[in-house]
């Protein structure tokens, strides 16, 4: 193959699918072949006893045998081949003994001219090295490389910015250095193989050897990756799994080490892919994975390992070896359980079992001692292990959407937390030791069983947002007045009748949610909730709005849906900045006129009162007149 096809051939590869591994394999045969000739060559050197003063004197001896034989110049009558010569044509018995003379001199010719070649060769290594410098800017240091003289000149050519001229003679001046270096090759071998010493034939014995052990990883590898492609090559998937090789090989040859597989229907991994030693982020997600290799434990340096949204049913006792990782995704999947070696990923930092069917979590989960977040929502759990509390490093655990019936008291050694989530699970109660997470800004414990709640939230200082929708609370403890730095509060689908008037000390409150409850009245002291944006009492019985409501100033959002108001008071006027406003399913009979004044910024739902159209047309008569009061001003 010319230079020119070798650098097309560089470009195209770039350009597609990466090619199979023989030419790699054809380089490491050419580099092998090349060190066995120089090992030869230092073998051959150290059997001879022939040194450079050996060889001027053995020059020297045949220089004089061969004077003798042919004299000084062309048919010397004192040569001795002349001179036998002469007896042979007289004397038949001679003619043998000229025949020998004739041929020992042609020996010594022969010889002598080696000789030369020897002496000459000395002067040829200083070129030779010359040569090769100079090949290597022209061509580069191996296959497909960019930087060579030859690959710019030739993405030059192809991009109209220089002449076919210009690379045919680079290339030929390229062939002409390879001749003169063939030329020159035997004689430098010979010169070289006179200085090399013992430890240099060490040397390249070594090198000769790693060479084929690399030589037969390489081979492996491709042949491992191959027979996986072969056995889909009937397959309406045997195009994808193409691709899927084609990047794995892209990563074996380019020393990569991010590989992505993401989303290409892929039903297994070939066992190659343990060969992929220099990889630290590996990313299978959402593919059809049924089962992993084992040979993934050799991926050694990973520290970003996704398999999540395939169908592992369980996973392989090797996966312990990646020590390195500190980030797993394994959510929907099939799991029943996880292997107990995954206690052994002491630098996890993150852990996502999401979406599963897991049962249970092994007791060696309290040995990733660096894990700051823990996800276990939509599972089968019924309990947490006690060595849950040896995380000392968590921040945020989730655990919704399972079948827990009490958390462990260990849970309160998680002093580092700041987000709890155990929602949707069968719990009724929560254990004292969750007090002693202090640190904790987000609890969730909505849609469970609760109907009271310890005391001990109120020490939980830092609290932010708290959830206790879908519970059995018949009220909010006093204490709730506590969180100070509360600003969401979620408690929707409960029992709650009352609220206690210690919910005015929550001034930090944004949003305040109560829907769908039991709520006759709001107390007075809602109206110190200066900082509310959004208030939602619908699907409550309340009758009546207290006069203090009109003090939220920073409300946007007010639903009233679906309770039994049938007035509002005229202080709601003062709610400047609402820009909804949800009454829809009371006992209004009219709309008092004072809503009006909010209908130019708010929009507002009334739908299903028992509004007269005498009352409505009053009303769009009363926005009317407000509509040119603000004209007029």
């Amino acid at each position: 193959m010319s230079m020119v096809q070798n650098t097309i051939n560089a470009d195209s590869a770039n350009a597609g699918l990466a090619q199979p591994l023989p030419r790699e394999l054809s380089q490491i045969d050419q580099r092998i072949a090349s060190l066995r000739k120089r090992l030869l060559s230092v073998t051959c050197s150290q059997q001879t006893t022939c040194t450079d003063t050996a060889m001027l004197q053995k020059k020297s001896a045949i220089e004089s045998r061969l004077a003798a034989l042919k004299g000084d110049y062309y048919q010397d009558p004192k040569s001795l081949l002349d001179q036998v010569s002469k007896q042979a044509e007289k004397d038949p018995t001679q003619q043998k003994r000229f025949e020998d003379l004739r041929s020992e001199y042609e020996h010594l010719k022969q010889e002598l001219s080696e000789i030369h070649q020897a002496i000459e060769a000395e002067q040829h290594p200083q070129r030779k090295h010359h040569i090769e410098k100079e090949l290597l800017e022209l061509c580069g240091s191996g296959y497909g490389d960019e930087n060579s003289l030859l690959s710019r000149a030739w993405r030059a050519y192809k991009a109209g910015q220089g002449t076919k001229e210009a690379y045919d003679q680079l290339e030929a001046h390229g062939q002409a250095l390879y001749k003169e270096k063939a030329k020159i090759g035997a004689e430098v071998s010979s010169a070289e193989s006179l200085s090399i010493s013992h430890p240099a034939k060490r040397d390249l014995e070594m090198s000769i050897d790693a060479l084929l052990q690399q030589r037969a990883k390489v081979a492996a590898f491709e042949e491992g990756l191959t027979s996986w492609c072969e056995r889909e090559k009937y397959s309406s998937e045997y195009s994808a799994r193409l691709t899927v090789a084609d990047r794995i090989r892209s990563c074996y040859r380019e020393g990569k080490t991010d590989l992505d597989l993401e989303s290409l229907r892929e039903t297994s991994l070939p066992k190659v892919i343990g060969q992929l030693v220099q990889l630290t982020r590996l990313d299978v997600s959402s593919n059809l994975l049924q089962s992993l290799p084992a040979e993934i434990g050799q991926l050694v340096q990973l520290t970003r390992l996704d398999i999540s949204g395939n169908h592992l049913q369980s996973l392989p006792a090797e996966i312990g070896q990646l020590g390195q990782l500190t980030k797993l995704y394994v959510g929907r999947n099939h799991l029943q359980s996880l292997p107990r070696e995954i206690g052994q990923f002491v630098q996890l930092t993150r852990l996502d079992v999401s979406n599963n069917h897991l049962q249970s979590l092994p007791a060696e989960i309290g040995q990733l001692g660096q894990l700051t977040e823990l996800y276990v929502p939509n599972n089968h759990l019924q309990s947490l292990p006690r060595e849950i509390g040896q995380l000392g490093q968590l921040t945020e655990l989730y655990v919704p959407n399972n079948h827990l019936q009490s958390l462990p008291r260990e849970i309160g050694q998680l002093r580092q937390l700041t987000r709890l989530d155990v929602s949707s699970n069968l719990l009724q109660s929560l254990p004292r030791e969750i007090g002693q997470l202090v640190q904790l800004t987000r609890l969730d414990v909505s849609s469970n069983l609760l109907q009271s709640l310890p005391a001990w939230i109120g020490q939980l200082g830092q609290l932010t947002t708290l959830y206790l929708g879908r519970n059995h609370l018949q009220s909010l403890p006093a204490w709730i007045g506590q969180l100070g730095q509360l600003t969401e509060l979620y408690v929707p689908n409960n029992r709650l009748q009352s609220l206690p008037r210690e919910i005015g000390q929550l001034r930090q409150l944004t949003a305040l949610m109560l829907s769908s409850n039991q709520l006759q009245s709001l107390p007075r002291e809602i109206g110190q909730l200066g900082q509310l944006t959004t208030l939602n009492v619908s699907f409550n019985q309340l009758q009546s709005l207290p006069r203090e409501i009109g003090q939220l100033v920073q409300l946007t959002t007010l639903v009233l849906s679906f309770n039994q108001l049938q007035s509002f008071p005229r202080e709601i006027d003062q709610l400047v900045q609402l820009t909804t406003l949800y009454v829809g399913g009371n006992q209004l009979q009219s709309l008092p006129a004072i809503l009006a004044r909010l209908q130019r910024t708010c929009t507002i739902d009334a739908e299903g009162n028992h509004l007269a159209l005498g009352a409505v047309q009053a009303f769009q008569q009363e926005i009317a007149r407000q509509q040119a009061t603000n004209a007029t001003l």
